[in-house]
């Protein structure tokens, strides 16, 4: 079993938040734990709560789950988790978006999922974890055209990430609508972009749980500014034709990742 913690910075209320955690609950083998916070806490970075209490309000979900919603930071969040909010949970991975709105170039260094994301890191290196059986992933789905001023988003993650934190770049191309009707093979390709193939693989096998998706490895992370860039384009087609399509690549072999 897998013990997956949700955040954002939208708010446990937002609706790629939303989309993430049915998404997540699909999945076999997958233990979900929602902490987010009871409203939008766009652009708190790393910050934490330290002058107040933190109040944490248990919010019911329509599907009869619950999850939990916090007056506190998108960090704040990470680190109520790891100190034991849900009863008997302690995460593998975390799991921190979908984010509304572009985290592209500078912006990531005031992004609160990014952030989230990275306290994950740097709670469980404390912990003594090794950090390649226990990935830690920041999603986002880039809602505007902009690029990275220089290199991809995820090199500068990479360049502000702590010391030993590897990272893999993937789901740009996949739409936040077309996880939320999971009742449906997704039959999409995702491209995976990173420097080490070991750490594309591990990504794949998380992200090939739903049922559809297939990974295609891309090369090095400083691809990935031109699979960020695949962002745009997708949205404007599917706004075009009122879709949500993705991206399926023709005469690959069928085993890609022996």
């Amino acid at each position: 079993m897998l013990n997956v913690l949700l955040t954002n910075d939208d708010g446990i209320e937002a609706e790629g938040l939303q989309e993430m955690r049915r998404a997540l609950v699909a999945l076999d083998g997958v233990r979900l734990a929602v902490v987010a916070p009871d409203g939008n806490r766009s652009a708190m970075a790393r910050s934490i709560t330290t002058r107040r209490p933190l109040w944490v309000e248990e919010v019911p979900f329509s599907d009869g789950t619950v999850g939990y919603a916090t007056d506190g930071t998108p960090v704040d969040c990470v680190r109520l988790a790891s100190l034991g909010l849900a009863e008997g949970f302690e995460a593998d991975l975390v799991v921190a978006g979908i984010n509304h709105g572009a985290n592209l170039g500078d912006d990531i260094t005031y992004s609160g999922t990014v952030a989230a994301a990275l306290e994950g890191v740097v709670l469980y290196e404390e912990l003594g974890r090794a950090l390649a059986p226990t990935p830690h992933f920041a999603s986002a789905v880039l809602c505007g055209g902009a690029l990275a001023r220089a290199g991809s988003a995820a090199q500068q993650a990479l360049e502000m990430a702590p010391e030993g934190v590897r990272v893999v770049s993937a789901l740009h191309t996949v739409s936040a609508a077309s996880l939320s009707e999971l009742e449906h093979p997704l039959a999409q390709d995702v491209l995976v972009c990173g420097d080490s193939r070991a750490d594309k693989r591990d990504a794949a096998g998380v992200i090939e749980r739903i049922e559809g998706l297939r990974c295609v490895d891309c090369g090095r992370l400083e691809m990935a500014r031109t699979t960020e860039a695949m962002t745009a384009l997708l949205i404007a087609v599917n706004a075009r034709y009122k879709t949500h399509a993705g991206v399926r690549l023709t005469g690959l072999p069928e085993s890609l990742w022996e």
